[in-house]
């Protein structure tokens, strides 16, 4: 899940809390499974984090598609 740059912390802790309450819904876990996704959870600062690691790991996949990290 993902908010623009900017959002109020409140809002980004809003969402953050709404995706935990689903990630620990077992039938929402095996539906995201049944499409190939993984289900991690964490709160919006790890995946900031995680955003912030990828965003070194692949500058070229982002150079190429326009996406940029704030």
């Amino acid at each position: 899940m993902l908010a623009p740059a900017g959002t109020a912390p409140e809002v980004v802790q809003r969402i953050g809390q709404s995706v935990k309450t689903a990630l620990d819904e077992p039938a929402f876990r095996e539906r995201l499974r049944a499409q190939g996704f993984e289900a991690i959870g964490g709160t919006p600062a790890d995946f900031a984090d995680r955003i912030r690691s990828d965003a070194v790991k692949f500058p070229a996949l982002l150079q190429q598609t326009g996406v940029s990290v704030n």
